[in-house]
């Protein structure tokens, strides 16, 4: 047996299948929880047949490597419970923790993207904001707004994810960006 951050069975078809589902669930929200990030890589997830096959046969699902992991991160000061996708691979890469390319090829980068001309920067902030306001009624001057929740929702019945707060996030961008600028123009 080699070190390494997998545990030793061969990736079966089934195991790809359900490396998957877990991306398909977890690489595009905001953010996992420590515990959450420490199954994904190492291709656990309770919801997974097969993790659940191997709880009831009794065998491991995280190796030694796994919990020293956790247990050496859960000591650091700067340990908090919830991680973007990107930085816990970040961490975990850090500590030795290899994801499955697949992981690093699926989780968008959560960094700042400033190689977007300002031109389509303006134009798909006005989308942003045209839609919200006109499709779901939002209002920028309002202190709450159901407009975020139905947004989210709708973003999720179509089989995708985004947080609230990253839906703020870019509605205030557009009002701050784009939304000024029409009002003078009109």
């Amino acid at each position: 047996m080699t070190d390494s951050a997998f545990l030793p069975y061969q990736d079966s078809e089934e195991e790809a299948e359900c490396r998957a589902r877990l991306i398909k669930a977890y690489a595009f929200v905001d953010f996992w929880t420590f515990g959450e990030g420490v199954e994904l890589a190492w291709n656990v997830d309770p919801q997974c047949k097969l993790s659940m096959d191997r709880l009831s046969e009794g065998k491991r699902l995280l190796s030694d490597d796994a919990m020293n992991f956790q247990r050496v991160i859960q000591r650091k000061p700067s340990f908090r419970d919830r991680y973007s996708p990107s930085e816990f691979i970040q961490l975990a890469r850090a500590h030795g923790v290899a994801f499955h390319d697949d992981w690093l090829l699926a989780i968008p980068s959560r960094e700042p993207q400033n190689d977007l001309h300002p031109r389509v920067r303006t134009t798909l902030l006005t989308l942003i904001i045209g839609m919200a306001m006109g499709g779901y009624r939002y209002n920028p001057d309002a202190a709450r707004n159901n407009a975020v929740a139905d947004i989210q929702a709708d973003i999720h019945q179509l089989g995708m994810s985004l947080g609230e707060d990253t839906i703020r996030t870019w509605l205030k961008k557009a009002v701050e960006e784009v939304l000024p600028q029409n009002h003078a123009e009109n």
